[in-house]
Parts: C-alpha cells; structure tokens; sequence
C-alpha cells in the first residue's frame, strides 16, 4: 500500500525549510504565519511575517514563493501572485507496456513529478489512459472488478496485477490532491477502434453502455481524489443505455466532477447533469483557423465559443513525435502563446508532454509554461540551471516553427531559414552543455529535424520553380536538397514513412531529367489517363482525363464526347509516371490546347514511348490535336513553339524583401453593434503593394472577411453588423510586398496570429 502524504499547506512549508537549510541559516529562522483570506482563488500575499492564500493553492503558492525569495536572498520581502491563466494543466499519455515498468510504478518517481509540477504552478494532470492498438479498450479492467460482470476481464492480467494498477492510481490521485494538483482520469477508447482486437474480454454492443456506468461509479469511489473525468473519440460513454453510461456515472459521483468530452457527445454531457468542458485544438483551430483545412474541421462541431455558453473551453496543446518532448521549451513562444489561450473566455491550457516518462529531465524547460501560464512576468533565472537550456530552447524554436509551417504557408525560404538557425543553435547548446544533460540526445534529434525539414522546403521550392519554368538548373539543386534532407532524417524513425516518399521524389525528379533529356525543352505537355492515377502525374505535365473538357478558362481538353477509356500500362522496369497510364479511343476526336498564335511542335506519345511529330498551326490561338482511326492509344502530348523560347534566366535570388516594421495598437474593447476603426502603419512602406485586413468572430467556424486598401490609406472599419456580444472579434494584417510576397502582422511565428477584442457593454 502506497503511503500517504500531508496536504498542499505542509507541501508548502517543507520547501520554506528546505530553502532556510540550503541557505544555511537555521532551524526557525524564517517565521510566518498563515491565512486564508476572501481573495480571489490561487492568488498570494507576502510580507515579512505573514503569508495569505485566497485559497489553500495560493497558500501553497505563497509559501513556494517565499521559499525562493529565501533561497535567493535569505528573507522574505513583499510579494503578490494571482493566476494569468486559470487552467494550467499538463498531459502525459500512458499505454499497457507503461504499467510494466519500473519507473512507471515508482511510487517516488510520481512524487517528485507532481512535486515539480506544483513547483512550476501547474494545477492540473491529465493521465490519459490509451493506447494505438485499442488494446486499452477500455482501461476499467486494467484497474477493476466490476460485480455483475464477471465475464469482463484481460485475458492474462492478474487479480494481483488488477489491484496494484489500481492502487498506483489511487496514489497518483491522492498525491496530485496532496499538492493541490487536480488530477484528470483520461479515456480515449471505450471500445477498439478500426476493427482493432482488444485484449478486454466480455464486452459487447449491449452490455458496454451498463459495464461503463458500473465501472465509472466504482471508480470514481474509489479514487476520490479524481477531479475530472476526459471522455474522448471513440468513448461509448454517451450512448443511450436505460440513462445508464459513464456520463451519468460522472454526474452522479456524490462531488463536483468536470466531465470533458468532444464536440460530438456535447449534448449527451449535457443531459448527464456533470458540469461539461470541452478541448479546442490550439494549432489547428487557432493558428489555422483561417484556412480552408481548419474550417472543414470545425465545421461539423459547435460553435464553442459562442455566448453564452452552458460549459466551458479549454485549449489542447499537442506535439507528436521528436517534438513531443522538446516543443515547449523556448520562453519567447510561451509567452506569446500563453495570452492567447485565456481569449474569448477559455479556462486555459493542457499541454501534451509526449507520452508519461519521469526518468527523462528533459522534459524540466517544459516546466515553465506553468511559471508563465501563472505570472508571464516570471524571470527566466528560475529554470536556466539545467545545462543544456540554450539547446532545449532552440529546440522549442524549432518545433514551434514546424508547427505553425503547415498552417500558414509561410514562404518556404524564410522558413527553412528559421529551421537551420534553430537546428545550429541546438547543436552550439549542446556543445556548450554537460555531455550528460539529460534529454541531449532527444534535443538532437530536433536538431535533425529540423535540418531535414528546411532542406526540404527548398527541394519543394526548387522543384515547384522547375515545374513553372523548366529551368534545368533548379532541378539539379531540387535533387540536391532533397538528397541532403534524406541525409539528414535517415536515423529518425518518425520519419520512415516520409523518407520513403522523399525517395520516390527523388526518382520522379530523375524522371523529369529523363524527359527533359529525350524530349528537350518544351512550353507545354500533357500526361493522359490520370482517372486511373490521379496524384500520379509527371511535373510540368497536366492530367487529362476521359472527360476533360476543353475550356478557356481552362486552356486545353477534348472539344467533344466520344469513346474514349482510361487504361492501366504493364510496369517496365524504366517506366516512369508518363508511361503509367494512357488513355484508348476510336473515330475521329480533338484535343484542343490554347497556344497562342504561331507554328507548333507536337509531340504524340504512345505507350510504348514512341513519338510522332506533327507540324501544327494555331487557329484563333489554339492548336487542334486529332486523334483518328478505328482505335488509338496515348500515353502523353508535348507541344513545343517552332521558334523555341531562350532558356529561363538564371533564377533571381530568393532573399526576402527586408521585414518592415508594422505598427498596430488593438483596440481594448468593442461596443456591439458599432462600428470598430482600426489603423496600422507600416514603416518604411517603400515595398508595399497593398494591405489587406481579415476579420471575423471568434467562431473558429466562419471563413474571415477581407478588407483591402491601398498602402497609402492604413485605416479600417469593420462594420457594425459584425459586431456582436455573441463573439469577441479576431483579426490580423496582411501587407503585401512588391516581392509578391506577404507580411502578417501578428507574425504567427513571433506571436499569436490574431488580435481578439472583447466585444461588450461598457459597465
């Protein structure tokens, strides 16, 4: 039987005592006395002789503060704290091979996380029980025996087992409560997802609704320290059953427990009568939010931060893989994140730390996020001890880039630039840090990452140059890239699948050499029969199907109906994706293609590679292909001007336009149904071409409008119908260069993406 602990107020004075021995003054040299007072909830007080908490977590708070002030100065001297951030949790992900190991069952190991955690201000740990395979579908008898169902049981687990994973919960639990930590039981699967085969045996379609009210009203008894309960994707607990399921069970647990679930059990939490919390997707649903990806996400689910609201919200902070570990460790990207999570009335923040492992230390930086989700204020000499900070701080750079790159769009250079500078400050760090620092060969792999992403965002951005032009120069150094990013990622295991692709890239790039190398330079081509593969379609080439139309909008396809199918190519050992498919008809038909005027080089290319020339003239700027006879075959059509055009000019550097310096100050708060003014300067503005402001609610569902003006007039009016008490107001700038590239002001890179005004009555 694990032992029990003394509350968050002994917590708080142990560390006074442990910071008055580590300062060598002695026993009692520090004395106070404590008070609770009618203050808000974790704020604290300290004078010399006194400490207050408006609760007992901001007694401890207090207390924690005071045993740093001693540490550093050997006394106390006046203090507040009050919580920028009032939800600051953190996530770990627990799996069934977890619950085998011995640092997973370290009675000592969990008590100094949790310790830390209070340490850092963090008030909330998620242990989410889950697993890839479903095989922790559900995790009730992991921990269980519920009477009246004996026939549901591991197969393998023993009774001893059942009540020692049982036991090292109701541990965690009670220590988290100890240290006034609220503790988060999390399930993802109530049942295998996919198909997958579970290893819970006894369970079925009729008795899992009844199983999971039993088994949650057993558990919730016995680990009263749960505060919280996280029902996520694939839980059945909202399913109708009698009103018997693991929301009721949650609603009837005899004490205030917060029921969490997604977008789509909303209304069945509600009904259950526990208080309901639902998660937001920080990186999808905030910093992406205004594209069309984001929209299809949100689309299906609530508008959650619309007013007034019958639960709360709560931003999800996620990474996966090598980030998962070293996403967070940068201050400046936590203190511009961290605002933005309290926008729009949202609790807070839960942070995804990868999956549980207390051996680690790496994971110490991460710590601050609950330093700065509490004070953003806090200095940063409270966690720079560790040795390899400068490294783990190049590594929160980084990953935040990776993050946000997808999102955004950003232009591929600038962004590869980021990556190599954080990668070279990682490995300056480490070379500069303890060999042994914890965690320093999970840092390099960041390291690697982001050396193999910023190589190919230049692969990418060379090629897509090739493609546009057929400069053979951009090909060569797309293929160079590209070979250079495979280098750098080859002993990443994230990222097998992804080198597999950049592979078969690398060979479709030797594909367009060999086109180029038989067929010369060329202005236009086709590839046919991509209904067969439609992704798979040779660069500079354009698909063309069975029923590709000829428009002018368009610029090329059949002017007719007619029998025409698509048909599959045997596999050559030197085939390529223009000789994968091809397209069959009969009789006479036309492939038109917009040329322009002048005399033209078409090339027909059969299956089998072959090419016939035809001399052709354009009319009325376009060029008519025919196809006859009783049955013809083509796999590709290239068309060349007769008088060929000079090859392209040696690209032009692909240095950004220097970033100029955009002034904005958003307004405090907006009245509704009133017009909101907004301004914004950009100095020097010598390479703007025009501005562009996006608006919208705070909806998270809605695309944002679009305002824009020229450059010489920076003042904005957002119409009074858009604004309303239902939504708060987001918006951000776009400035556009003469570059014909883009600014944001905020720059997601730098800062949140948006500004969010309150909009409300003045009181």
């Amino acid at each position: 039987m694990f032992a029990a602990q003394a509350g968050p107020v002994e917590f708080g004075r142990k560390e006074v005592e442990s910071a008055v021995a580590a300062r060598g003054l002695r026993p009692g040299a520090i004395r106070f006395t404590t008070e609770i007072t009618s203050d808000a909830a974790e704020t604290y007080r300290i004078v010399p002789g006194r400490i207050q908490g408006g609760d007992l977590r901001g007694l401890m708070y207090g207390m924690l503060a005071a045993a740093e002030q001693v540490r550093s100065k050997g006394r106390l001297s006046k203090e507040k704290g009050a919580p920028a951030t009032p939800l600051r949790g953190v996530r770990l992900v627990a799996g069934i091979g977890d619950f085998e190991q011995e640092w997973f069952q370290s009675q000592d190991g969990w008590r100094d996380y949790i310790r830390a955690l209070a340490r850092n201000r963090f008030n909330r740990l998620n242990l989410v029980f889950t697993h890839s395979g479903s095989e922790f579908a559900p995790p009730y008898p992991y921990l269980l025996s519920v009477p009246g169902f004996p026939q549901v049981r591991v197969k393998g687990l023993t009774a001893a087992q059942r009540e020692r994973n049982l036991a090292l919960l109701r541990f965690i639990a009670s220590t988290c409560a100890e240290h006034a930590v609220d503790f988060t039981l999390g399930i993802w699967e109530e049942k295998a997802r996919g198909g997958a085969k579970s290893a819970v045996e006894g369970l079925n379609a009729e008795n899992l609704g009844p199983y999971s009210y039993a088994a949650m009203k057993q558990l919730l008894a016995e680990c009263r320290a749960i505060r919280c309960v996280q029902l996520r994707g694939g839980s059945e607990g909202g399913a109708a059953s009698g009103g018997k399921n693991a929301f009721r069970a949650v609603a009837e647990a005899g004490r205030r427990v917060v029921l969490e679930v997604d977008s789509d059990a909303y209304e069945a939490a509600l009904a259950s009568g526990a208080p309901v919390r639902l998660p937001l997707d920080y990186w999808n649903l905030w910093v992406g939010h205004d594209t069309a990806a984001a929209r299809r996400r949100a689309g299906g689910t609530l508008d959650l931060l619309e007013r007034p609201r019958r639960h709360g919200v709560f931003w999800q902070i996620a990474a996966s893989g090598v980030c998962s570990q070293f996403a967070w460790g940068d201050p400046e990207s936590a203190r511009w994140i961290i605002p933005a999570l309290t926008a729009s009335g949202s609790e807070g923040f839960e942070i995804d730390l990868g999956r549980a492992r207390l051996d680690g230390g790496a994971w110490l930086p991460h710590f601050l996020w609950g330093r700065l989700g509490y004070d953003p204020l806090t200095p940063e000499k409270l966690w720079t001890a560790a040795s390899a900070q400068e490294a783990y701080r190049h590594a929160g750079r980084a990953c935040t880039v990776l993050a946000v790159q997808p999102l955004v769009q950003r232009e591929p250079v600038e962004t590869a630039a980021r990556l190599t500078q954080a990668a070279l400050g990682i490995e300056q760090g480490l070379a500069r840090a303890d060999a042994k620092s914890a965690g320093a060969s999970g840092v390099k792999d960041v390291a690697l990452l982001a050396r193999y992403r910023a190589r190919k965002l230049v692969a990418e951005d060379h090629l897509a140059y090739f493609d546009e032009t057929g400069d053979a120069r951009s090909l060569e150094l797309a293929k160079r890239e590209l070979r250079a990013a495979l280098a750098a990622g080859e002993n990443l295991a994230e990222l097998r699948e992804s080198l597999a692709v950049d592979r078969r890239q690398l060979e479709r790039i030797g594909q367009r050499e060999r086109i180029e190398e038989r067929f010369g330079r060329f202005d236009i081509a086709f590839d046919f029969g991509p209904a067969l593969d439609g992704s798979a379609v040779v660069g500079r080439f354009r698909g063309v199907a069975t029923g590709t139309r000829y428009t002018d909008t368009r610029g090329y396809g059949w002017t007719a109906e007619g029998n025409r199918e698509a048909m599959r190519l045997p596999k050559r050992p030197a085939a390529n994706l223009l000789f994968g498919d091809a397209i069959r008809g009969q009789g006479r038909q036309v492939f038109r293609v917009k040329t322009g005027p002048g005399d033209f080089t078409v090339l027909l290319i059969g299956p089998d590679g072959k090419a016939v020339t035809r001399k052709l003239r354009a009319r009325n700027e376009v060029v008519d292909v025919v196809f006859e006879g009783e049955a013809w075959e083509v796999a590709g059509v290239i068309v060349k001007a007769a008088k060929p055009a000079p090859p392209p000019a040696a690209r032009a550097s692909s240095e950004p336009l220097p970033t100029p310096e955009i002034e904005h100050t958003p307004p405090k708060e907006a009245r509704p149904n009133r017009p909101l003014k907004l301004s914004v300067r950009v100095k020097p503005a010598t390479n703007v071409a025009l501005i562009r402001l996006h608006y919208g609610p705070a909806s998270l569902r809605e695309p944002l409008k679009t305002i824009e003006i020229p450059s010489a007039k920076p003042n904005f009016t957002i119409p009074a119908a858009e604004v309303t008490v239902r939504w708060d107001l987001m918006y951000y700038f776009e400035v556009l260069n003469t570059g014909k590239g883009t600014w944001l002001d905020p720059d997601p890179f730098l800062a949140s993406p948006y500004y969010v005004v309150r909009v409300g009555e003045r009181k």
